[in-house]
């Protein structure tokens, strides 16, 4: 009995400390190690009990623009919160400088993109893409295979933007 009582004394002054979690945070468990070859922490239970600061998304709006052409009219937009508003503007402002029939006016619309407008002699394309390099190179290219001395008339960037 004296032996069990010694023993259990012993046990008392010198105990560790204990790591249930795996040496993790307050409420994150491990994940990784063994033949993984790293070793990280997770949050426990569902998202509602991460910091606020963890639970933030970054928000993105789409940023829509416009290219409007007809009867010589010619109306570009960009950077503007919703496809109508952009259609609309852009089809006002070909309308507005069209010589001849306002009612040619075609619009194009484009989203979190840009867009180039190529003008040649005989015609004129209108191409969108991730850059201005881009869309600039393949305007004029298909305005070429269509129509002699293209060059861009009208470029424009409506990319998306970060919202609070």
């Amino acid at each position: 009995m004296r032996f069990i009582a010694i023993f259990a004394v012993f046990f008392l002054f010198f105990t560790g400390k204990s790591f249930a979690e795996g040496r993790c945070p307050d409420g994150y468990f491990p994940i990784g190690g063994g033949d993984a070859g790293w070793e990280g922490c997770a949050p426990m239970g569902p998202a509602e009990e991460l910091p606020s600061h963890q639970q933030s998304q970054p928000k993105w709006e789409t940023r829509w623009g416009a290219i409007a052409t007809g009867g010589s009219g010619f109306g570009g937009v960009g950077n503007l919160a919703s496809e109508s508003e952009a259609a609309s503007l852009a089809m006002i402002r070909c309308r507005e400088t069209a010589t001849g029939d306002p009612s040619r006016c075609k619009v194009q619309t484009y989203y979190n993109q840009c867009a180039v407008l190529a003008w040649g002699l005989t015609g004129s394309v209108i191409q969108s893409a991730v850059d201005l390099q881009t869309a600039s190179r393949m305007a004029v290219d298909k305005c070429s295979a269509l129509s002699e001395d293209c060059q861009v008339y009208y470029n424009n960037c409506s990319y998306a933007e970060l919202v609070d």
